[in-house]
């Protein structure tokens, strides 16, 4: 189908025009509450305002005609009675002065006096010597000199002397001076509507940011909802239907605090769990699996010896199965010890949590030669009790694995330090644990939810009334930042600091 350069401009209008509307309607949604509110109301106020402003051309106009007509009214009139009263040609002569004398108040018109022989003389609407107190008719725009000005009038008012004529006196309407009132009135009305709106704009300005300022804590309450911050409420506001809203956004964080709260407890019960569980794998793995594989190489050992006075062939063949015995023996060890690791670190409360977390970076850089592994640790403790050295442990043993499998990284750096806090009086106020851990690997998949290790993790860190944050590390790579209260009593530190001293 071939369409015509016409049929592909309109197609191509009629596309354009709901591309725009869309855009506008995006652009005005886009903004604050308060903002649509005053431009709406200042859209009113201006649509209101030219319809007025054209009424008030109209009606100046109407008051400028009327001006005018009463004005050339009454100098007709009193041309006309002043001409009647004269008696002698000496007294015509005289009209001019006489007119000059008694007009020079008369406003809005202009007198010329034309003798019979066609002679003119001067103009006059007020005496020459008197400068002019009407405003120039310059100082008004020209478009409101069109819509205002009214029609041209003349008249002309013939004198005569015993029924002789000998001059005729032409008036003609002058509107610019009321011209120049009527603007200079609609100016200043036009300058006090301006500066009225713009205090009503002010006025209307704070007072919805008192009545909308609700709306800013609740959206504010709403992102740190968001966040995960479920004990978050807000004050409820004097405004009954904002009321409401606080009221209901109270009661569903107080649900979604209970819910976490029972997901919490069900997750530190699951890890409770989990923990025994694993300590008693373990206990089984070191108590009955380690003494099995003993006796079984010791076992070996002896057959081996009892095979030694058989026949060469006999005893070279037992040989070479009890090899094998203790290559699968010492294979069985190797993933026994590697389980008994991963399940419970074997050093936990041997060794200091420094020692203790550089084992296992070094641990994980055996494993994955091609990365490189990088741990830091400032100021730390020998020990801060089993639970907090064990989440510690946990935390830096899952985040490196979670980079590993999922993030293809080439450096993970682990950063652990004693941090002091002081409060405003410049003493310490609490200590805490800061562990960073930062790899430069292909960062967090937005749409992908957290596993259960990185659950895991959080609550064993809420357990210890600890704070987790996980986010995107620049220019890429993931970030876990984790702070856990040092609260280990004096009586764990002391024996830590026996134990160790004693061992050292």
């Amino acid at each position: 189908m071939i369409l015509t350069a016409s049929e592909s401009e309109s197609k191509g209008g009629a596309e354009l025009l709901p591309s725009l509307i869309k855009r506008l309607q995006n652009l005005w949604y886009r903004r604050p509450v308060r903002t649509q509110i005053l431009i709406a109301f200042l859209a009113v106020t201006v649509v209101t305002s030219l319809f007025a402003c054209f009424l008030k051309v109209l009606d100046a106009g109407n008051r400028t005609r009327i001006e005018m007509r009463a004005s050339m009214d009454l100098a007709e009139s009193f041309v006309r009675e002043t001409a009647r009263s004269l008696l002698n040609e000496t007294e015509a002569r005289n009209l001019l002065q006489t007119l000059e004398a008694q007009l020079k108040h008369l406003r809005h018109v202009r007198i010329e006096v034309v003798r019979a022989n066609g002679e003119r003389g001067p103009s006059k609407n007020r005496p020459p010597q008197e400068p002019s107190n009407e405003r120039e008719p310059a100082s008004v725009p020209r478009w409101f000199i069109e819509m205002v000005r009214p029609p041209a009038n003349r008249f002309n008012v013939p004198i005569r002397v015993e029924d002789q004529p000998i001059a005729t006196v032409l008036i003609q309407g002058e509107p610019s001076d009321e011209i120049a009132e009527v603007w200079n009135d609609y100016r200043t009305m036009l300058l006090l509507w301006i500066g009225t709106n713009l205090l009503m704009l002010s006025a209307l300005y704070v007072v919805l940011g008192r009545i909308l300022d609700p709306l800013v804590g609740l959206a504010g309450a709403m992102k740190r909802l968001e966040h995960g911050h479920s004990a978050v409420r807000v004050e409820p506001p004097k405004v009954r239907e904002l009321r409401l809203i606080a009221d209901h956004f109270n009661q569903l964080a107080a649900a979604l605090d209970a819910v976490n709260a029972e997901n919490s407890r069900l997750c530190r019960d699951l890890i409770t769990v989990q923990e025994e569980e694993r300590r008693q794998i373990a206990s089984e793995l070191h108590d009955e699996v380690g003494p099995c594989l003993f006796g079984i190489m010791v076992n070996a050992s002896s057959i081996e010896q009892y095979a030694q006075p058989l026949p060469e062939k006999i005893s070279s063949e037992i040989a070479s199965r009890i090899s094998e015995i203790r290559t699968i023996s010492d294979r069985l060890k190797s993933i026994n010890r590697r389980l008994l690791k991963k399940l419970r670190p074997i050093a936990l409360g041997r060794i200091t949590l420094k020692e203790l977390i550089t084992k296992l970076s070094s641990e994980f850089e055996l494993r994955h030669p091609n990365i490189r592994f990088s741990t830091i640790t400032n100021d730390l403790q020998l020990s801060y009790g089993e639970s907090i050295d064990l989440t510690i442990y946990r935390c830096i043993q899952e985040g490196i694995t979670n980079a590993l499998r999922h993030a293809n990284p080439k450096n993970i750096v682990v950063q652990l330090a004693h941090e002091t806090i002081t409060g405003p009086d410049g003493e310490a106020a609490y200590s805490q644990i800061s562990l960073n851990i930062r790899d430069d690997g292909e960062g967090i998949r937005d749409p992908a939810p957290n596993g259960f290790g990185l659950a895991t993790m959080r609550e064993r860190v809420r357990a210890l009334n600890g704070t987790f944050s996980l986010s995107g590390n620049w220019p890429s790579g993931t970030a876990i930042d984790i702070t856990v209260p040092a609260g280990c009593s004096t009586g764990e530190k002391r024996l830590a600091a026996e134990f160790f001293g004693n061992r050292a």
